[in-house]
């Protein structure tokens, strides 16, 4: 499917709302894979501005992809900019949700994120402890592949017991109980 728009005056700031109709014979799976795809085609050779403008939902067609060839870059001075994406369910455009840095890198961080802790001693069994805290709960209980950054230890680092939303943690056998140890732990929920 593609859709136009005009520019209406050059160098100036305009605001544009396409309304895309909703895919009623097709799927587009819930999943990690690629099942829509948002192109913006600047310039391109004729192997994809051969084809038409598609008013529903079709196979992606090569030919179909920059019907409208703008040709950027034929100029030195030629320019294109674009700020404020937002893609939305519903009939109604409403007005854009402009997030911190911090909302959303907490938001990516449910997700994917890497730790780091100081392990202490447990005098009992001459094991080396870390607790990791993670930022944010993440999303899911996490995959957590751990790793040794510094410290003394030479046994290998277990997990103390299965991650969860909100930390892990892991032992390292030291063979002494006057050591410490930096670890660190990559924590993945994943989709």
């Amino acid at each position: 499917m593609t859709y136009q728009y005009s520019v209406s005056s050059a160098d100036t700031w305009e605001y544009k709302t396409i309304a895309i109709p909703a895919d009623t014979s097709g799927v587009i799976n819930n999943d990690n894979g690629e099942g829509l795809k948002i192109e913006w085609w600047l310039n391109s050779g004729s192997d994809f501005t051969g084809g038409s403008h598609q008013s529903t939902w079709t196979t992606a067609d090569n030919t179909d992809r920059n019907v409208s060839n703008l040709g950027l870059g034929g100029a030195t001075s030629d320019y294109w900019q674009i700020t404020g994406i937002q893609l939305e369910l519903g009939s109604v455009a409403t007005p854009f949700e402009h997030r911190s840095y911090g909302d959303e890198l907490a938001r990516c961080q449910r997700y994917y994120e890497i730790v780091q802790g100081v392990g202490w001693p447990r005098s009992s069994d001459n094991l080396l402890m870390v607790s990791l805290p993670y930022k944010v709960e993440k999303r899911a209980i996490p995959t957590v592949s751990y790793s040794k950054l510094g410290g003394l230890g030479s046994g290998s680092i277990l997990p103390t017991y299965n991650p969860t939303v909100h930390c892990a943690s892991a032992f390292q056998s030291i063979g002494q109980a006057s050591a410490d140890w930096l670890a660190q732990a990559l924590v993945s929920a994943e989709l």
